[in-house]
């Protein structure tokens, strides 16, 4: 069952596009074999001890300003999912343009102190006005 602020959605055929879908038998099984049979990964990289990676969720979430944000942005330190960081997004090209920044700061990062790991900054690890001049939520460690 999904919760008021949930919306089961897939991509259009240009996998970019969000589709919502009803909640209804047909929409959900629409959503189901959809879900089963298309990569919902659009960007993820490695960058020393950090794991970062960008979906489609699948479920508009509605935010506090009450956009639907069924794109997440993970981050996972040192493989501790305790410790990942999430951002979500309301579209597309807002989430793959801040997976592209934010791996590009991690790479920058990394081969100034490649023996060190890589020290994520505040801008890039949580600042409120960055994340939402790109739509995105900030949400709680995971």
């Amino acid at each position: 069952m999904l919760a008021r602020n949930e919306v089961l959605c897939i991509l259009d055929d240009d996998g970019q596009s969000v589709v919502p879908l009803g909640s209804d038998d047909a929409g959900f099984t629409r959503w189901f074999q959809w879900m089963d049979t298309h990569d919902r990964q659009i960007a993820q990289v490695e960058v020393g001890n950090y794991f970062l990676s960008t979906v489609f969720l699948g479920v508009m979430l509605t935010n506090r300003r009450g956009m639907g944000t069924p794109f997440e942005t993970m981050l996972v330190p040192d493989g501790d999912d305790t410790r990942a960081c999430y951002w979500r997004f309301t579209t597309y090209e807002d989430a793959a343009e801040f997976h592209a920044e934010f791996a590009n700061a991690l790479w920058q990062a990394h081969r100034k102190a490649p023996d060190r790991g890589v020290t994520v900054g505040s801008r890039l690890d949580g600042e409120e006005g960055d994340q939402e001049r790109r739509g995105g939520q900030s949400a709680d460690p995971v």
